[in-house]
């Protein structure tokens, strides 16, 4: 079991982001042409390595000279050897500053290699310090990338952002005659659960698998479908929202605690409101760690969202779960009439169907389906070590 309490403000985010503001040192970018250097800096076209005046060593332009952003293995989704990259900035600590990230602050906005924008932070090091979890929001992919160790000894939460994709398919429930059908659960590493039948019988499916494996391009999942409509279109049911997208890069190491918990859930579907179905669960999200050594204990997981409840004849309908704090599955809304399905978490826990719904002045709407889990991927040079708990299995 694996629990964190999560910071409440954004007062962190306004201080490392003034920290972090990029830097370009002597001899840390690489560059092929006299004009391809930040200004103030010439190009050194012995090393082909940008100078503020002096020669740079030609160790720096391959990768082993103290200033050089050049790694010895290759990187996904960006390229730290490029002229432009910017240098490190300070160290990410959050036993200093307790950060939450805004992945669309225009300040971290970075073009993938891949494809697609991101917010991308270069630090001299990472520490996830016990008691100060670490998190993000926003709807870009995070990539931290770390010219020194990560080490993460509490939680980082990837926080549930609704981007998807162009491979999203979940569908909304079906219209019913007085009651609406659920939502479908939303796909990414797994398909998503089917919503639950409307008042006639019938339902849509839930989302289909997609995304790379390898995570390159780095997206995140997808969300679920919103509830279909009854004989009242003013209400509403809006599927959960997909797992967010995050990669840790390091040039040296990733180290994980046994009480370190890495998180990219899916968000859990809204209840029905008037004659509406429930909304489907938002697919768990995605997780990339890229370094050298991987030495990981605790849990890295990116479960999808529960289906929300189908709209009642009297009372609210209950949204399903996210899993915050926990490697678990995003929870059923519950209940005897229409409940929404479970998310999935791995092959032996995939999301389940939403509840069907009933038909009758007495009847309710169907639950949404249960999102699928996301993809989680190990891009290393050795073997990963540790008893980690990985869920959906690294690939």
């Amino acid at each position: 079991m694996y629990r964190f309490a999560w910071v409440t403000s954004f007062v962190g985010l306004a201080s490392f982001i003034a920290c972090y503001s990029p830097s370009y040192e002597n001899c840390s970018i690489a560059c092929d042409s006299p004009s391809a250097c930040p200004n103030g800096l010439s190009c050194d076209m012995t090393a082909h390595m940008c100078t503020a005046g002096n020669s740079c060593a030609p160790s720096d332009a391959n990768g082993s000279g103290s200033g050089s952003q050049c790694w010895t293995m290759a990187t996904s989704n960006f390229d730290p050897c490029v002229a432009g990259f910017p240098a490190a900035g300070s160290a990410l600590d959050t036993s200093v500053m307790s950060p939450i990230i805004e992945t669309d602050a225009p300040s971290c906005a970075y073009a993938m290699t891949s494809g697609g924008m991101a917010c991308l932070l270069h630090v001299s090091s990472i520490r996830i310090a016990a008691g100060h979890p670490f998190g993000a929001t926003g709807k870009l992919p995070l990539i931290l990338v770390s010219d020194g160790p990560v080490v993460i000894e509490d939680g980082l939460l990837i926080g549930a952002n609704g981007q998807g994709h162009g491979g999203c398919t979940a569908r909304q429930g079906t219209t019913g005659t007085m009651w609406g059908g659920g939502g479908g659960g939303g796909g990414f590493g797994h398909a998503g659960a089917d919503g639950g039948q409307n008042d006639t019988g019938s339902a849509n499916p839930g989302g289909s698998a997609n995304g790379p494996d390898t995570l390159v391009p780095l997206e995140g999942g997808c969300q679920g479908g919103d509830g279909g409509i009854g004989n009242d279109p003013t209400g509403s049911a809006a599927g959960g929202a997909g797992g967010g997208a995050l990669e840790i890069s390091s040039r040296v190491s990733i180290s994980m605690a046994n009480t370190a918990l890495v998180l990219a859930p899916g968000g859990g579907g809204t209840g029905g409101m008037r004659t509406r179905g429930g909304g489907g669960g938002g697919a768990g999200g995605a997780i990339l760690l890229e370094a050298p050594d991987l030495a990981l204990g605790g849990a890295i997981c990116a479960p999808g969202g529960g289906g929300g409840q189908g709209a009642l004849p009297t009372g609210a309908a209950r949204n399903g779960g996210t899993s915050t704090t926990q490697c678990v599955p995003g929870a059923s809304s519950s209940g005897n009439q229409g409940p929404g399905g479970v998310g999935g978490l791995a092959a032996t826990q995939l999301p389940t169907v939403g509840g069907a719904g009933s038909a009758g002045a007495n009847g309710w709407g169907g639950g949404g389906g249960g999102g699928g889990y996301g993809h989680i991927h190990f891009h290393t040079v050795n073997a990963p070590t540790g008893s980690a708990t990985v869920k959906p299995p690294a690939s």
